[in-house]
């Protein structure tokens, strides 16, 4: 556990408001019928709310929570090695809790999950912690370049 003076404010308040756009975000699959049923489709009031929400919260709170998941895993990296301990077997432990809670949320409350994702993201950061900024740079001009060549081919061939 960290105290209390250790806590990056901004980091709390960004991650409220990712937490809050989500919140927004899935309450239209928990409060409408929609999901489940095609013909349900709303007014053209509802298509632009929908198409507000996917713009100013959709398209902010997922990328942002993403990156604050990263950035704390960091934080938490260096905050462990910096007391001395292996940050590695910590953090590992830590993303295996989260797939556990990950697998239960999406099979027993929500099809939506996100931690699965996330818990995997995880497993692959811990390769890159130790490593020099620029194989963070390739690394993601790589994976960037990939699945869009990826899609784009997949889209050339009508899959």
């Amino acid at each position: 556990m960290i105290r209390s003076t250790e806590r990056i404010a901004a980091a709390d308040v960004l991650r409220g408001f990712a937490l809050l756009g989500i919140l927004l975000v899935n309450m239209r699959y928990v409060s409408s019928p929609a999901l489940y049923n095609e013909s349900v489709k709303g007014g053209a009031f509802d298509r632009v709310l929908d198409a507000v929400v996917d713009v100013l919260f959709e398209a902010s709170a997922y990328p942002l929570f993403a990156f604050l998941f990263g950035f704390g895993a960091m934080t938490m990296f260096r905050r462990i090695s910096s007391r001395g301990k292996r940050p590695i077997p910590i953090l590992l432990r830590r993303f295996f809790l989260l797939l556990g809670i990950g697998i239960a949320h999406a099979f027993g409350l929500w099809f939506g999950d996100i931690l699965i994702p996330y818990a995997l993201v995880g497993f692959i950061m811990l390769f890159f912690f130790a490593a020099p900024p620029r194989w963070w740079r390739t690394a993601a001009v790589a994976v960037f370049f990939l699945f869009h060549g990826l899609m784009a081919l997949l889209l050339t061939l009508n899959v």
